[in-house]
């Protein structure tokens, strides 16, 4: 983690008109060994007083290739001009420092991929308790031709367990705690139904949901990680035909839900209930 700070100074120098910037651009580097220093796909030194003019860094490249770098992996560094569309490919190897696609202490640093994932395969396995539970109350109202409204207030809650995970690269091993995730979400909705005959109903319904927690915490070497959270809104819209296919007390139910919102996605769902 890098922290940056700002300062104020002055001063007045001369820069020699007859002497243009150079940029450096349209480089590869392939490394090719093993680096304990910065490495650079384009590098772009400016020293005025030295009458070194670097100029911009653009459409640089490098490809770590596999080795390790115990440095900073630039594709493109300019310290006094623009570093645009250079590309650091991280493909293998340990990286100690940090990667930048392109970086520049005096200009703008525009349209720079680090590309971390370029041959990244990484696993890990986890294991956890988990328990849930959840109370709901609502009324039915008889409609017209047998038609029926079921309204609902449903609360639900749901606890994940925390766990010490390995995850595994061919970058290298790293040790992360997932910490514990619990969530607790209020829904309410109405469901139509609407028989077809005595053995065929179709339904459809809508609901919102609040989820008040459902944050997904995560920590490594003591520092924390973007934690995702469900917290908030979400609408959902329910679809199905509900089957009886004998007079057992056996029902089929096939429906299609989907979400907007905090949560989002379309589900498909076959469920068979038997009544006791």
């Amino acid at each position: 983690m890098q922290e940056h700070c700002c300062s104020l100074g002055g001063g007045i120098g001369f820069v020699n008109p007859s002497v243009a910037m150079a940029d450096v651009k349209d480089q590869t580097v392939d490394i090719s060994e093993n680096k304990n220093e910065d490495v650079y796909g384009g590098y772009a030194y400016t020293d005025f007083q030295a009458g070194i003019m670097g100029g911009a860094a653009k459409n640089n490249t490098i490809n770590t290739n596999g080795y390790d770098i115990n440095g900073t992996v630039y594709g493109g560094y300019s310290n006094a001009e623009d570093a645009n569309n250079n590309t650091a490919n991280i493909n293998g190897g340990t990286i100690t420092g940090m990667v930048y696609g392109g970086w520049s202490n005096g200009g703008y640093a525009q349209n720079n991929t680090g590309d971390l994932a370029l041959g990244l395969r990484a696993d890990y396995r986890t294991s956890s308790n988990y328990f849930a539970a959840h109370l709901g109350i609502g009324k039915v109202f008889a409609l017209k031709k047998n038609d029926t409204i079921d309204t609902y207030l449903k609360y639900f809650y749901s606890h994940t367990g925390s766990d010490d995970v390995t995850i595994h690269s061919n970058l290298n091993e790293e040790r992360y705690h997932f910490d514990s995730v619990n969530s607790s979400r209020l829904r309410v909705g109405f469901r139509y139904t609407h028989p077809l005959n005595e053995k065929n109903k179709l339904y459809a319904g809508l609901a919102w949901q609040y989820e008040f927690d459902g944050e997904a915490r995560a920590t490594y070497n003591g520092m924390s990680t973007p934690a995702p959270s469900l917290k908030g809104s979400s609408g959902m819209a329910e679809i199905g035909w509900q089957i009886k296919p004998s007079e057992k007390p056996l029902t089929l139910d096939l429906g299609v839900t989907g979400w907007a919102g905090k949560q989002q996605g379309v589900t498909a769902s076959m469920k068979v209930n038997w009544e006791f």
